[in-house]
């Protein structure tokens, strides 16, 4: 059974923009949107909280298929193709692959997730995104990130619930 998950994809003016002059990260963007939406998409890989600098509640990254590989990058090209190929049933049997297995990439697109299962997605970076992580310009635009949606109203979810963002709690009621 396909699920259809509740929440929606929401860009930053920022990402809005910059996907109306890059065709991949558009590419990028709707996938995400499958995956949140679904619970799986072939080119979305490894969803996991960002915890450096210790940014406040709720900052998330997701894994892209980077679209080529360089070669010592064999192995995660494995995992990848994988991935992409392996049929999932639903998003339960794409969920059930341990962890570890999920496909990685230095392709990042970084969101936040609201306690409605909202995700706003605010930067892209196709390489070179966990040295990004480490900066304090990454900091900055997670808070500035964080203060524009709670300026709009909405509550930040906090991280005891980010293991929850595809559990049967948010199923869509009006699934078929």
């Amino acid at each position: 059974m396909t699920y259809r998950f509740k929440g929606t994809v929401k860009k930053l003016t920022s990402i809005a923009n910059e996907a109306k002059t890059n065709p991949t990260l558009k590419t990028h963007l709707d996938n995400f949107s499958e995956y949140w939406l679904e619970g799986f998409s072939p080119l979305v890989g490894r969803d996991v909280p960002s915890k450096k600098p210790r940014p406040p509640d709720g900052h998330r990254h997701v894994h892209l298929h980077p679209g080529y590989f360089s070669s010592d990058e064999a192995c995660k090209k494995i995992r990848w193709d994988k991935w992409s190929t392996t049929h999932y049933d639903s998003c339960e049997d794409a969920q059930d692959i341990p962890y570890k297995e999920h496909p990685t990439s230095d392709t990042l697109l970084f969101y936040l997730v609201d306690e409605n299962r909202t995700a706003y997605v605010f930067h892209y970076l196709a390489d070179g995104a966990h040295a990004f992580l480490e900066s304090a310009n990454y900091g900055e635009l997670v808070n500035t990130s964080i203060k524009l949606i709670e300026s709009s109203g909405e509550c930040i979810m906090g991280w005891e619930s980010h293991h929850e963002l595809f559990e049967l709690k948010w199923i869509n009621d009006n699934n078929d």
